[in-house]
C-alpha cells in the first residue's frame, strides 16, 4: 500500500463528495480528503497555499499529493501515479506544467530556460498539482508563503490578486532560486487542456491521450473559466466517467 495522503480544497458548503475528483478517485479506491471545503474563495494564497500549509500538520502519511478540486479527473491508481513520481521526479517535489505563461509574461524566457532541453511545448507551471514527501511539500510551501512580504514590498504596483496567485507565487520562488522542485513538463502525472484544441488529444479506455506530449497521463486537469473551457470539462468529464461508470460499477455512482 503507498503510504501517501491525497487532498484537495475547493468550496463545499455541504461537505458532499460528489465532484469530479472524488468520483474518479473513489473508482481507482484512491480517498481524497478536501480540507478547504466550508471556505469560500478568498484568492489563492489565502484559499489554498496556507490552508494546505496548515493542513500537512496534520498528514501522518510519508507522501503527499495535492491536486485542484472542481476540474480534475483521476484515471489511474494511485501507485501507478507514484510510480512515474519517482521516475520523472529524482525524488523532489513535482508541479505540473502548462502550455500558456501565466501570471508574468515578462518571465517566460526564463520559465523557458528552467525547461531546459525539454521537447515538450509545455513550459510554464500549472500548480494543480504538488506530489512529493509530505516534509518536502512544507518546506517548499513554508518558503513560498513566507516570500509573499518581500515580493509584495518589491513589486508594489502588482495587484494582490496577482502578487497572492499560487502559480505566480511559484514561479517567482522558481526563477529568482529560491525553491528548487521538479515540473512535469511531459505531461507524465497531470495533463492540463487549457489552450489545447480537440485535435490535440484523444479519450479512449478511460484514458486521455496527449499528442502534445505523445503521454498517458494519470489525472486530467479541465482548468480554465472561459466559456471554451468549462464546455470542454463537461464533454471530457462525461466521456471519461461514462467508461468508469461501465466498468467500476459497483464503486463509481
Amino acid at each position: 500500500m503507498v503510504d501517501i495522503s491525497v487532498c484537495t480544497t475547493y468550496y463545499d458548503p455541504e461537505s458532499t463528495s460528489t465532484g469530479s475528483i472524488h468520483t474518479t478517485a473513489k473508482a481507482h479506491g484512491i480517498d481524497v480528503t478536501n480540507f478547504g471545503g466550508a471556505s469560500g474563495f478568498d484568492g489563492f494564497l489565502k484559499t489554498k497555499l496556507i490552508p494546505l500549509r496548515k493542513f500537512l500538520d496534520t498528514v501522518t502519511t510519508s507522501m503527499v499529493m495535492f491536486l485542484d478540486g472542481n476540474d480534475v479527473l483521476i484515471t489511474s491508481p494511485i501507485d501507478e501515479i507514484v510510480d512515474t513520481w519517482e521516475r520523472i521526479s529524482g525524488g523532489k517535489v513535482l508541479v505540473g506544467s502548462e502550455l500558456v505563461v501565466w501570471p508574468y509574461p515578462e518571465l517566460e524566457q526564463r520559465q523557458i530556460a528552467l525547461a531546459g532541453d525539454s521537447p515538450s511545448p509545455y513550459k510554464f507551471v500549472d500548480t494543480g498539482l504538488i506530489i512529493g514527501k509530505t516534509e518536502d511539500v512544507k518546506r517548499v510551501l513554508d518558503v513560498v508563503i513566507d516570500s509573499v512580504p518581500g515580493y509584495r514590498s518589491k513589486m508594489v504596483d502588482t495587484p494582490t490578486n496577482i502578487l497572492e496567485d499560487d502559480v505566480g507565487l511559484f514561479v517567482l520562488n522558481m526563477v529568482d532560486g529560491n525553491i528548487d522542485v521538479a515540473i512535469d513538463y511531459g505531461c507524465k502525472v497531470i495533463a492540463p487542456i487549457r489552450n489545447t484544441n480537440p485535435s490535440d488529444y484523444t479519450i479512449k479506455d478511460g484514458k486521455l491521450h496527449l499528442g502534445l506530449t505523445g503521454s498517458t497521463p494519470h489525472i486530467v486537469h479541465c482548468n480554465g473559466h472561459r466559456h471554451k473551457d468549462r464546455a470542454r470539462m463537461q464533454i471530457v468529464s462525461k466521456t471519461l466517467l461514462g467508461y468508469m461508470k461501465t466498468k467500476y460499477r459497483k464503486v463509481v455512482v
